[in-house]
């Protein structure tokens, strides 16, 4: 089999592993901006606010990261995809 077809397959199983992830933290972040919103005015909460706001900035770090690892598994893919074209026309 071909190496590159292998790589594409592998980059492939990443890219589905990195949107299953990307998914769930999205919705973990929407959960605490719902905590956040209904509390945001009542000074007496501030601490909570000031804690939810903590994890919602490492939710929104993690997001990043999955975002920024999932578009080089896409051009990785493109590499690996015009290279299997090439050879399968330099084979014909």
């Amino acid at each position: 089999m071909n190496k590159n077809l292998e790589k594409m397959r592998g980059i492939a199983a990443a890219t589905i592993a990195i949107r299953l992830t990307l998914k769930e933290q999205e919705v973990s972040n929407k959960a605490i901006r719902d905590q956040i919103t209904p509390i945001w005015d009542d000074k007496s909460k501030n601490g909570v606010v000031a804690d939810l706001s903590g994890q919602l900035a490492t939710g929104r770090v993690k997001v990043r990261a999955c975002q920024t690892a999932l578009h080089e598994l896409k051009k990785s893919f493109r590499n690996y995809n015009k290279r299997y074209d090439r050879s399968q026309r330099v084979r014909q």
